[in-house]
Formats: C-alpha cells, structure tokens, sequence
C-alpha cells in the first residue's frame, strides 16, 4: 500500500495492519445487521479473519500456479495471455 504523496511515516505500517481486518469486518457487520450488536461484531470479527486467511491463500496459490506452470503445463499461462492479447487487438490466433 503505497503511502499518500510518496510520503513515508511511522505509522504507515500499523495502520495498514489495522485495515486488514477492519475492512472485511465493517462489510460483513452491515450484512449481519438484523442481530445483536455483540452478536454482530464477534462473528464479524471473527469471519473477517477467515476472509483475510481465503484471500491470502488464494493469491499464494495462483501465484504458484503462475510462477511453477503447474495445472496445465509450464508454457500455457504465456500461450493463453498472447490468446488474450492477440484477440483484444484483432489479430488471427496461432498457438
């Protein structure tokens, strides 16, 4: 998370830190509205915790997909983004 204005402070860090959790927690209280409030801050805070870890998990994984070719081959990544580019600018594909 790059800081405001190319601006480095001490607190960029703990505050970063902060959101992590604070974010998927606000979401999931507004969908947990009709409970209790206690009700509705400990599972929020609790499943805010279980989206940051799915979220972690699935960017550590596609990006060993990516980086090791494996599900497909180590070449298919790069045939399927010419695929995409090729077709995004109008030219025949030939893979």
């Amino acid at each position: 998370m790059p800081a405001p204005a190319g601006h480095e402070t001490p607190l960029h860090a703990p505050f970063g830190l902060s959101f992590l959790p604070a974010v998927p927690a606000a979401g999931l209280a507004a969908a947990l509205r009709r409970l209790e409030p206690a009700t509705r801050t400990v599972l929020a805070v609790a499943d805010a915790g279980a989206v940051d870890v799915l979220v972690a998990e699935a960017t550590v994984g596609a990006a060993r997909v990516v980086s090791t070719g494996r599900g497909g081959g180590r070449r298919r990544p790069l045939r399927a983004a010419r695929a995409v580019s090729r077709v995004s600018h109008g030219k025949k594909q030939h893979i």
